[in-house]
């Protein structure tokens, strides 16, 4: 279940949010604007993105066309349903913005699978 509320911890990303979309909705980016390839109503989201500042970004650069054709690969070889890559973006919200409020607003929509602070990685040295 998504969480109600979201307290960013020391190991998260303030103003980076991940986000994965429903499996459902055939949600992409196409210049700079969420579309959906299967008529998903996006109101909602354009409703709740209008009042923050961010980029966008798709969280993997292989081609929407690549990433499919591995998943259709995967499910086919292990007889069951995985992640879309092509449904998850990154947020990077401008500075000033509520982070903890932005994900709760996005997780209270029923097009969003889960949004969460990115987490901090951090490589031995």
């Amino acid at each position: 279940a998504k969480p109600k509320h979201t307290v960013i911890q020391s190991g998260d990303y303030k103003n980076r949010i991940r986000v994965s979309f429903v499996r459902t909705s055939g949600i992409r980016l196409r210049d700079g604007q969420f579309v959906s390839l299967t008529g998903t109503d996006l109101r909602p989201l354009y409703k709740l993105l209008k009042d923050y500042k961010f980029q966008v970004r798709r969280l993997y650069s292989d081609s929407e066309e690549k990433i499919q054709q591995d998943l259709n690969k995967l499910e086919s070889q292990h007889c069951r349903v995985f992640a879309d890559f092509n449904l998850t973006y990154d947020f990077i919200l401008e500075p000033e913005q509520n982070s903890e409020e932005f994900i709760d607003k996005l997780n209270s929509l029923t097009i969003v699978e889960r949004a969460n602070p990115d987490v901090k990685i951090y490589l031995p040295s």
